[in-house]
């Protein structure tokens, strides 16, 4: 990282740690807005949403995704 001298093996990895530096979160929750800074986040709190509906889903979770 040219910000603050971290390294890492893997280009993702870096690019994730890089939204620290600059603020940017991508990854938006289309059912109540909140972003994250890497996919995997967003997917740990989807979770949030099917637990809050238990048995009917929620559109659009997991659609294009394999399930």
């Amino acid at each position: 990282c040219q910000e603050c001298g971290k390294s890492f093996a893997i280009a993702v990895r870096l690019a994730e740690h890089r939204r620290i530096h600059t603020g940017e979160r991508p990854y938006g929750c289309q059912h109540c807005g909140k972003a994250y800074r890497s996919f995997s986040n967003l997917w740990k709190h989807r979770k949030v949403h099917r637990q809050q509906l238990p048995g009917e889903g929620v559109g659009g979770v997991g659609e294009g995704l394999g399930g």
